[in-house]
């Protein structure tokens, strides 16, 4: 039940933060309560489907110094994520440079659903790889790159390790 009420909340913020007012009105800031009322439903809605599936502790979203390593974490992805694109974009530009195709597993040290999940997506958008599989168990992500040398596979696993010591501190 904790979980769905998290969830709730923070899709509510979500929503009150994308959808308030940037205008104020002579009289002060004005409050849409058709919007108000919208927004507690669809948080209600998607609270009631996914609560469950959000997260196994609650009481982590009350820890701010989370918040700021995610703060942290944002720069960094961003970072990486313009990077990969550029050399993506490089490399559809120059169809006959040679690729090595190849599938390589990263070893992790994250154990939380959530954390595994946010390393396995980050690692598609910001390195030149898609996520195959994640093997929980043996704390292992099978990736397919374009182009997988032995000192581009090492790259890759300094990425990961550098996301893995951020996202093991804001989900773990």
């Amino acid at each position: 039940m904790k979980n769905k009420i998290v969830l709730f909340l923070l899709v509510f913020l979500i929503w009150c933060a994308l959808d308030w007012p940037l205008a104020s009105s002579p009289t002060g800031l004005t409050i849409d309560f058709q919007k108000v009322v919208v927004g507690l439903i669809v948080a209600a809605i998607i609270a009631f489907i996914a609560g469950d599936l959000f997260t196994n502790q609650p009481k982590l979203f009350l820890q701010p110094k989370r918040y700021l390593w995610l703060l942290c974490y944002i720069p960094i992805f961003v970072w990486e994520c313009l990077k990969a694109n550029i050399f993506i974009a490089l490399r559809l530009m120059r169809p006959k440079v040679p690729m090595a195709p190849g599938i390589i597993k990263i070893k992790t040290s994250l154990k939380t659903d959530v954390a595994l999940t946010y390393l396995a997506n980050t690692l598609t958008m910001a390195r030149e790889v898609i996520t195959i599989d994640i093997d929980k168990e043996n704390s292992l992500i099978y990736l397919h790159g374009i182009d997988i040398k032995k000192n581009n596979e090492t790259e890759i696993e300094k990425k990961a390790q550098k996301f893995e010591i951020v996202l093991k501190k804001i989900f773990e």
